[in-house]
Formats: structure tokens, sequence, C-alpha cells
């Protein structure tokens, strides 16, 4: 029954987006009018209006997604688990000399050396 009254209330939000800027095309390649003006705010409102639904349909899709397959101990869970971890892992940093720093031991030891006050 949610899917019904989604199609009547909303439709399809891509269909509606492609149909927003075409209109918006239209009447920007047309000579300027006070009319045209006020047309284009109205439809510049809409389409922002529909791409945010768009993007929070999207949203509330990947978050589904996740439910469905990341709660349980599975491999789509693992999967995203060692893919952010494979994105956060540092892999090189630079000193203040420039210098670049690649093995995990003096990465290690830069990050967690102790720094002295400077007291004036």
């Amino acid at each position: 029954m949610l899917k019904v009254w989604s199609k009547k209330k909303f439709g399809n939000n891509k269909d509606r987006i492609n149909d927003l800027k075409a209109q918006l095309s239209t009447i920007q390649n047309n000579p300027f009018s006070n009319e045209g003006f006020k047309q284009e705010q109205e439809i510049k409102k809409e389409l922002e209006l529909t791409l945010l639904r768009e993007e929070m349909y999207q949203h509330q899709r990947s978050r589904l997604n996740w439910k469905k397959f990341g709660d349980k101990n599975t491999a789509f869970f693992h999967a995203v688990v060692t893919q952010r971890r494979q994105r956060n892992q540092l892999l090189q940093i630079k000193d203040r000399n420039g210098s670049w720093i690649k093995e995990e031991r003096g990465i290690n030891m830069h990050l967690y050396r102790p720094r002295t006050k400077i007291v004036m």
C-alpha cells in the first residue's frame, strides 16, 4: 500500500527531475520576461525539493541494504568493514622536515612520541 501511495503522491523522482530540468532549460533559452522569471523560480524550487527527495530515498535505500545484509555475521558485513579499514589505513606520513615515513614502526614512533612544550 505504501508503494502505491508513494507512486501516486510523488511519482518517479528521476523522471520528474529530468522533466523539470528540460522545462528549466526551455525557459532559460527564451527571452527574458517577468512571467518566465516567475516560472523559472517555481521550477527551481520544485527541482530542489525533488532532488532532496531523491537523495533521501537513496540514503534510506542504502540503510535498508545495511539492515538487510549487514546486521548479521555475513560476508557482506565483513566486506564493508574490510573496505572501511583499508580506506582509513595510514600507509605513509610526512614529517616536519618533509621526509616520508613509510614503515609502520616509524609512523607509530612519529605519532606517539612525546611533544616538548615551549614555555615563554
